[in-house]
């Protein structure tokens, strides 16, 4: 890397680093890599093209797919996770518990937060993924993560782990859309 400065040579793969490693500063660049479309997995084959969609936006809409509701869920359950790609039923879901758990009880901690009560934080995650491409607001999300009670985590609370969570790109937001 110091021989030839011309960049963009090295592609380094990982989630978070290490606490106490080299960040990287100045000669690593990061940028947010996010799941595999269904055609980049080799799953279908698009018959409709964005591209085409916003040179002629005035046209009708069509396109086809033989891929499945049960394909697609399927494709959804699986993750992001090239090495979860092949796996099926309770293989798959010990590495997806494994994943969360992971988090919960080693990386929040590395970050510096104290987890009291994993539980709490598992149902929490699990609300924040049913949440997932709706417009819950934060305040809801919040009631939701303590069902059958009538007290909600704090604010105070909850903050600390949302900048964490989202430090560990497990929370992305992402805005709104606008071709423009």
């Amino acid at each position: 890397m110091d021989r030839n400065r011309a960049g963009g040579q090295f592609l380094l793969t990982g989630s978070s680093p290490v606490t106490g490693t080299h960040p990287g500063a100045g000669r690593i660049a990061t940028i947010r890599m996010r799941p595999l479309t269904l055609p980049e997995r080799g799953c279908t084959v698009p018959t409709l093209s964005l591209g085409s969609l916003l040179q002629s936006p005035g046209e009708s809409i069509t396109g086809t797919s033989d891929f499945s509701l049960t394909q697609y869920v399927d494709e959804i359950l699986k993750s992001g996770f090239p090495g979860f790609q092949e796996l099926t039923g309770h293989p798959r879901n010990v590495q997806l518990d494994g994943y969360l758990n992971r988090i919960v009880d080693v990386e929040l901690e590395e970050f510096g937060l104290r987890v009291r009560r994993p539980a709490s934080v598992r149902a929490w995650l699990k609300v924040l993924a049913a949440a997932t491409a709706s417009t819950a607001s934060w305040e809801k999300i919040r009631r939701a993560a303590n069902p059958g009670s009538e007290s909600a985590p704090a604010r105070s609370t909850i903050l600390p782990f949302i900048g964490v969570l989202t430090r560990l790109n497990i929370i992305d937001d992402l805005e709104a859309w606008v071709p423009s």
